[in-house]
């Protein structure tokens, strides 16, 4: 009886396998076709097989990537808006698709709606600009903008940025020109940030938190009064741009030799001893270091 159960066991289980290989492949044939639709430039038949795709394998992140590529330009072509792009990027990063973090980042750099052009319209925003609004505090107004990917808070008169971290998806947050004198310590809740600019402010220190934004490539901190950086700055592996210029920085951490992907960073206007400057230089010889 036990070998029966066992044998039974094993069939089962074996039945299941096939089942997952089959539905697997449904999938892969449904994508396949979705592909040659888009080459084709039929975009709605494309979308329908990334669609049935998704539903035979829920986590198929390219089918996800493809089908808002597909939304995206049909959304071009006929000039209408054409709902859940957003939702498609997000889940495809979300799954480990590096070509929707770029395409997100691309969407994020094209028109940015004013504070009047966003009463006026009913398109999903990705990209708000408060600029010169003469803010002291966060616009309120904005909070229910979920799909919002850059904010543009530059020369106002903002202390503080507790609120905005609600944005969990933002990749852009330029809040330049402001009255910030520290951030707070769960900044690290905007995860997905690429672009941080947070110079000319009052920042006196960094809080030991920021390091944990690991997808920040460029980091701007021009001209605030910072003394020290966090000593886990390593952890910023992907960082390619860092300006520190016009701070009050006397030291560099030795973490900083651990950025290999750092492009440029920007030091001049700091009382460093040069003797830094050019142990700096040694470790990160195809870095760009202004001085």
């Amino acid at each position: 009886m036990l070998r029966f159960i066992n044998i039974v066991s094993i069939y089962i289980v074996s039945l299941l396998l096939l089942t997952s290989f089959i539905y697997l492949k449904d999938a892969k044939s449904y994508y396949d076709s979705g592909i040659n639709h888009l080459h084709n430039k039929h975009f709605i038949p494309a979308i329908a097989d990334f669609t049935h795709a998704i539903s035979i394998n829920p986590r198929y992140k390219e089918a996800y990537f493809q089908r808002a590529k597909a939304k995206i330009m049909l959304s071009e072509e006929t000039k209408i808006a054409v709902k859940d792009i957003f939702g498609d990027l997000l889940k495809a990063r979300e799954l480990g698709d590096r070509n929707a973090t770029y395409l997100l980042w691309k969407k994020a750099q094209v028109e940015c709606y004013t504070p009047q052009a966003q009463i006026n319209t009913n398109e999903e925003i990705f990209c708000l600009d408060y600029s010169f609004n003469n803010l002291k505090t966060f616009p309120k107004t904005i909070s229910h903008y979920n799909s919002l990917l850059a904010l543009h808070l530059n020369n106002n008169k903002i202390k503080r940025i507790n609120t905005l971290l609600i944005f969990k998806h933002l990749l852009i947050l330029d809040i330049a020109h402001n009255d910030l004198t520290y951030l707070p310590s769960n900044i690290n809740q905007l995860s997905w940030i690429v672009e941080l600019n947070l110079s000319f402010n009052q920042l006196r220190a960094l809080p030991h938190t920021l390091p944990q934004l690991k997808n920040l490539k460029q980091l701007y901190l021009r001209n605030n009064k910072i003394e020290y950086l966090p000593m886990n700055m390593s952890q910023m592996q992907s960082l390619e741009v860092i300006d520190l210029s016009q701070n009050a920085l006397k030291k560099l951490p030795s973490c900083l030799y651990k950025l290999k992907n750092l492009q440029a960073i920007y030091l001049y206007g700091n009382p460093i001893p040069e003797n830094e400057i050019n142990a700096l230089k040694t470790q990160l010889p195809n870095t760009m270091i202004y001085f």
